[in-house]
């Protein structure tokens, strides 16, 4: 039995196939389609052209990011360019050395 609308949500009612549209969740979307490898690829590119941008703002290049950090250099270009399903451990140490929260890296991303 599907839930009525309520002040967070729509009334869509997330299923392992379709992602539904949550206004509480800004990095959720929803995909009537139910491709769900598309929507991961789209989250992936755009948290590392966050990360780069980041990165930008710091003057830094990848290997000078990659050592302040402690990750390979290599790892963090294939993260920027979001051929990299990223764990949230290395992702913990990417904010860290970026010197902002996870919060903020996932904001309105």
């Amino acid at each position: 039995m599907q839930a009525g609308p309520s002040r967070f949500c729509d009334g869509l009612v997330a299923q392992r196939r379709t992602l539904a549209h949550c206004c509480v969740n800004t990095i959720c979307c929803f995909n009537p389609t139910g491709d769900d490898d598309r929507v991961e690829a789209d989250l992936l590119v755009r948290l590392g052209n966050r990360i780069r941008k980041l990165r930008g703002q710091h003057g830094w290049t990848q290997a000078e990011m990659a050592e302040r950090v402690g990750i390979d250099r290599s790892f963090l270009a294939d993260v920027e360019r979001g051929k990299r399903n990223i764990s949230i451990l290395n992702l913990a140490m990417i904010a860290q050395g970026l010197g902002v929260t996870l919060a903020q890296m996932f904001s309105r991303l």
